[in-house]
């Protein structure tokens, strides 16, 4: 019984040993695992690539190889067409710390206490821990190489194309579609990812969907434009070229870039030709004198000669297909600076001295030119008392402010308006470009009523008895139409109302120095203005061309109250 007892006693010691053994071999292998060796633990990789087993040397080795392989670039070039752009990535392979890498693989499992350790090192055996490099692109540099991107591709429509007789041809330039977003996300994640490759840009579809046809018709589409005249060159020399008209259609547009897989593209257009080429209209202008109206003064009365001179000049000018000449814009406010002097005027119903008396005599013969030449008459009224240096019915008054005469250029071509003064006559001339040949115009005038002023006497006690003073000279009042008469080839053609004028009678007044009751001898008998005209009368002008209905610019002249209440410059 004692023997078996001292059996198991000694079978429980050597258990205990084996046990005591195991115990401290096990913790001579966990001690020795966490706090020995000098290799990377098992489950830790550098992107992908295992680590375990080597030193940290080799460790840093194996780092610096993968490093140099991935072939990170301070730079990324970017193909789009023809065109390479290189974009600044912020990165290079001296900027990785290797060493730094290598030595956080190697620590794994090597730091804290010993619980700590045996925990990461377990951990890491399990799960695996990935040391990665992590790229951050540098947004703003993307940013800027997109802009000099956006400012290199040629994005305006009007470069990318040219006319081909009825079709234009468009290339579809990059910059038409270019997706900066796109790109951006693209190189942002390629060099996140760590790839450094050069990117080659296509258009895609969408991009090509993305195409402002709207913005391409606005550039191809342009007005037709008929040669012209400076008309700030005086002498109408100066040809401003004309320009082909083209008109696209818009769908015209998408359906070719559609279905087109071409970098250049064809568009059908429709295409309209100036009227004249720039040579054929410079040699139309100013070719024919459309009319030359001469009316004459008394050259020695050197006051009103000097106004109608500056006035003519003033009144010089180029007048484009459908301007407007206006009298009052030409001349402008009479003022003693320009050089006007006192002349006689019709003011108030009188006679009298006034500044610029013989502006009225310009703007009448322009009127009667205008007429001549077939011009679209505006604005124009006759003097409250005839004129004597034009027919009944064809004198136009002006007062600054209160009374214009204008008309229009008709006519498809610009004229230029031309005035010579001479000793003492006017000559104004309308020269421009005559379509219809044969064609000649007369004004003719149809006296309506006459009104022979007469001759009054009136006693004045500062007159010594005997003594006759003529105060003011008498006119004969009218009422008068106008008509304008067309004739081609000698025959007349068309005849149409032109202007009503009414002239007030203004009475001859004699003063006289003798007493008013005595008998006066020998009375001056009445007699006729000097501006009297026949019943019906008529002028005619140079040959000439017409597009407008006259009746439609008749004058103003029958209310002459305004007359009465301004100064009109006779």
């Amino acid at each position: 019984m004692e023997k078996k007892l001292s059996a198991k006693k000694k079978i429980a010691a050597a258990v205990a040993a084996v046990a005591a053994v195991c115990v401290v071999g096990f913790a001579g292998y966990t001690y020795a695992v966490a706090y020995a060796g000098d290799t990377v633990h098992e489950g830790v990789t550098f992107m992908g690539e295992s680590l375990a087993g080597k030193t940290y040397d080799e460790a840093l080795k194996q780092i610096e190889s993968k490093v140099e392989s991935l072939g990170i670039k301070e730079s990324v070039k970017v193909k789009i067409g023809l065109d390479e752009f290189t974009f600044d990535t912020g990165l290079s392979e001296d900027g990785i710390d290797c060493e730094n890498l290598a030595r956080k693989a190697f620590d794994t499992g090597r730091t804290g206490n010993f619980i700590n350790r045996l925990s990461d090192i377990n951990s890491v055996k399990r799960n695996g821990l990935d040391i990665n490099l992590t790229f951050e692109a540098d947004e703003e540099k993307i940013d800027k190489g997109i802009e000099e991107i956006k400012s290199t591709l040629i994005s305006d429509p009007a470069e990318l194309f040219e006319i081909d007789g009825d079709k234009i041809k468009l290339n579809l330039s990059y910059g038409l579609a270019f997706d900066g977003e796109r790109l951006k996300t693209q190189l942002s994640e390629n060099i996140k990812n760590g790839d450094f490759s050069d990117i080659d840009y296509e258009m895609t579809e969408e991009d090509m969907d993305k195409i402002d046809v709207s913005a391409i018709k606005q550039a191809i589409d342009r007005e037709m434009k008929e040669p012209t005249v400076d008309v700030n060159d005086r002498s109408g020399q100066t040809v401003i070229g004309g320009q082909v008209g083209i008109e696209v259609d818009e769908q015209a547009i998408k359906d070719a870039i559609k279905n087109s897989a071409e970098d250049v593209i064809e568009i059908p257009v429709t295409v309209t030709e100036p009227t004249y080429t720039d040579e054929e209209y410079k040699s139309m202008l100013f070719r024919d004198v459309l009319s030359s109206q001469t009316t004459t003064f008394n050259g020695n009365l050197t006051g009103r000669t000097g106004n109608i001179k500056i006035a003519a000049e003033d009144c010089e000018r180029v007048l484009m297909p459908g301007e407007t000449f206006s009298y009052t814009e030409q001349v402008g406010r009479i003022t003693r600076d320009k050089g006007y002097k006192d002349a006689l005027v019709f003011s108030q119903g009188e006679v009298v001295d006034g500044l610029g008396g013989g502006v009225c005599q310009v703007s009448s013969t322009i009127y009667m030119a205008a007429m001549y030449a077939d011009m679209e008459i505006g604005i124009r009224r006759n003097h409250s008392f005839v004129v004597s240096y034009t027919p009944v019915g064809q004198d136009a008054t002006f007062v600054y402010g209160g009374q214009d005469f204008t008309f229009k250029n008709n006519t498809a071509f610009p004229v230029r308006i031309d005035t010579v003064v001479g000793k003492n006559s006017l000559t104004v001339k309308i020269i421009g470009t005559q379509t219809t040949p044969g064609k000649e115009i007369k004004v003719v005038t149809e006296i309506l009523s006459k009104n022979p002023y007469e001759v009054k006497e009136v006693y004045d006690p500062s007159l010594q008895p005997g003594e006759r003073k003529v105060k003011n000279e008498g006119y004969t009042g009218y009422k008068a139409n106008t008509y304008r008469v067309t004739y081609i080839n000698g025959k007349e053609v068309s005849r149409v109302f032109e202007a009503s004028s009414s002239y007030k009678r203004l009475d001859k007044v004699i003063l006289v120095g003798t007493d008013p009751n005595a008998p006066v001898v020998n009375p001056e008998p009445p007699t006729e203005a000097p501006t009297e005209n026949p019943s019906t009368s008529e002028s005619t002008s140079a040959p000439t061309e017409s597009t407008s209905d006259p009746t439609e610019s008749t004058s103003q002249s029958e209310s002459t109250s305004q007359s009465e209440s301004t100064t009109a410059a006779e």
